[in-house]
């Protein structure tokens, strides 16, 4: 990423040019077909292409029938290349829409790529069916930069009889989770089936969001702004990270044996869930989504359904419950060349009907307050889903969210360090006080500069 050469200037003329065409929102005019571009990591799930896309692709068509939905698929990581890849190649304004993790949209802002919603989203009259809270995570200098579909906390699945089968107690600590997960692995190792499992594959969004989670644990924020002298500071502490890093250290090589085999290093969080579901992780962080899974099996569904646990994530000494709050993001490309029309495609995305349906199939906690109402419930959702939310907004008032700051090369160098330090290349005490150098360069180069990193 690091030889990007990004145009501010042209990026916000475009940005300008946007605003304009959005505020006036005009009547559709019809045409020959043409084609909206949405990339989407959701909806290449199987399951949201046979039970959700069809009524999606539907509504759309409805609403405008001049345009062609592509939806196109790729994981997070591989969306931000190639989205970065789209706006410096000849093809910048593809895609229309897409969406993401919540630390990739003050990236995308930092860099002039996206379209603040503010106005629109103002003059939409289901704008205040929204819960503010979520909104927040993406304002910045007084705009809304993507729109919520759907929310998540952090929080511990846990395989209820197994922890009963070894007399335990849910993990409450952090070394409460080291010694359960240690004799879980060691009474499974014939199986086998370890005692916990983390996302540790460089790269992966997961290895960020799950490292953060432990992060709030210890500190309110990574970063804070100081009001009265106009500026950044680094707030986490050099010794925080530290016991954060130790922490990932000791999962793979404290206990006899330790609390995670050392050949589930480089693991993804997706890859996690799956194998959680299949009987091979005894406990895995993770989010509501993971509900999702009951359809990809008899045993996933006998699991999800009959044999996990929810708890907060185990706290640290001194530690309190914290955990990344995700707010997941739809985004408008500052470059489409049909920005209303767009916009039009979000609306319907985050319509009541549509969360609900979504929730059915994924279980993820809605930003909406009208998808409580207890008819469309009934309509879209199994009693077994509105149980599965109810236990997970236990969770909600745990959940932090990450300051509107440029994270790329903060992300980047954390892909680096957790590897490092889960192969035993790197100690904890070195990779903290690398990171914590990092987050001291990336906060005065918020102050310095408003210019994207690499332009």
């Amino acid at each position: 990423m690091g030889n990007l050469k990004v145009n501010r200037r042209s990026f916000l003329k475009h940005c300008s040019v946007f605003v304009i065409a959005l505020g006036a929102v005009s009547p559709f005019a019809r045409s020959e077909e043409r084609k909206l571009y949405f990339w989407s990591s959701v909806l290449s799930d199987p399951r949201y292409k046979q039970q959700y896309v069809p009524w999606f692709r539907e509504q759309v068509k409805k609403k405008l029938p001049d345009f062609e939905l592509i939806i196109e698929g790729y994981d997070y990581d591989e969306m931000q290349s190639k989205f970065f890849a789209q706006v410096i190649s000849n093809k910048p304004g593809i895609p229309d829409i897409l969406e993401g993790v919540l630390e990739q949209v003050p990236i995308y802002q930092t860099f002039g790529m996206i379209a603040p919603l503010t106005a629109a989203f103002n003059d939409w009259k289901e704008h205040q069916e929204f819960i503010p809270s979520f909104l927040e995570g993406f304002k910045f200098k007084g705009e809304l930069w993507a729109m919520p579909y759907s929310i998540n906390a952090r929080g511990l699945v846990y395989r209820m009889p197994l922890l009963a089968k070894y007399k335990l107690d849910v993990p409450k600590t952090w070394d409460d989770l080291l010694k359960a997960s240690s004799k879980i692995t060691a009474g499974e190792k014939d199986v086998p089936i370890s005692g916990y499992i983390i996302a540790t594959q460089k790269g992966a969004v997961r290895v960020f969001q799950e490292f953060i989670s432990h992060v709030f644990q210890l500190s309110d924020h990574v970063f804070a702004f100081n009001k009265v002298q106009s500026k950044w500071e680094v707030q986490i502490t050099l010794q925080q990270l530290d016991r954060v890093f130790r922490f990932y250290h000791d999962l793979f090589f404290t206990g006899d044996p330790p609390a995670i085999p050392l050949n589930l290093r480089g693991m993804r969080g997706n890859k996690n869930d799956e194998n959680y579901t299949k009987g091979k992780h005894a406990m895995t962080p993770t989010g509501s989504f993971i509900f999702g899974r009951r359809q990809e099996g008899p045993d996933q569904r006998q699991i999800l359904e009959n044999e996990t646990g929810i708890a907060f994530l185990p706290t640290p000494p001194r530690g309190r419950q914290k955990t990344y709050l995700e707010i997941s993001p739809v985004l408008l490309n500052a470059f489409s060349e049909h920005p209303a029309e767009a916009f039009e495609v979000i609306k319907i995305f985050t319509s009541a009907e549509s969360i609900v349906r979504l929730q059915m199939l994924g279980g993820d906690i809605s930003p909406r307050r009208d998808t409580d109402d207890p008819p469309l419930q009934r309509q879209f959702l199994d009693p077994l889903v509105i149980d599965w939310l109810k236990r997970w907004k236990q969770i909600l008032p745990s959940g932090a969210i990450l300051e509107f700051v440029d994270w790329l090369r903060i992300r980047e160098e954390l892909y680096d360090l957790v590897e490092e330090v889960v192969y035993n290349q790197t100690s904890h005490e070195e990779a903290a006080s690398r990171l914590y150098k990092i987050l001291l360069g990336e906060a005065d180069r918020f102050n310095k500069t408003p210019s994207p990193p690499y332009s």
